[in-house]
Order: C-alpha cells, then sequence, then structure tokens
C-alpha cells in the first residue's frame, strides 16, 4: 500500500495523481520539509530577545531552500 501510495495511487480509490502526456500516466511526487529551531533556540531569541539569534536561523533556512 505504501508504494502504492508513493506511486500516486488514492488508497480505497481508483483514482491516481499525475498527469496523462503523451498517452502515458506520469506521476512526480513532491518534498515536504519543515524547519523548525530547535527550543533553546526560539527561547534565546524570544525570551532573550536576541534578534540576532532569530536572524541566524531565518538565514540558515534561506541557505538551505536555495541549496534544495
Amino acid at each position: 500500500m505504501f508504494i502504492a501510495i508513493l506511486s500516486g495511487q488514492v488508497p480505497g480509490t481508483d483514482i491516481k495523481l499525475g498527469r496523462i502526456i503523451d498517452g502515458q500516466h506520469q506521476h512526480r511526487p513532491g518534498w515536504d520539509l519543515t524547519f523548525s529551531a530547535p527550543k533553546s533556540v526560539s527561547l534565546e531569541a524570544l525570551y532573550h530577545g536576541r534578534r540576532a539569534v532569530m536572524h541566524a536561523h531565518d538565514a540558515a533556512v534561506r541557505v538551505t531552500l536555495d541549496w534544495i
């Protein structure tokens, strides 16, 4: 079932996600990314008001997204 889901098959239905291109079904799974600062970083940035910590985290996320 897991492989079927990765292939675009909606469980319990005949629905296949994707497109028909040149008569062939094509499905490209997407990416799901979550960027979450550790609790210690959040506390340092928000509770102690250290904006440089927030900016460093934001910059790290930007660099990672650019790389991806």
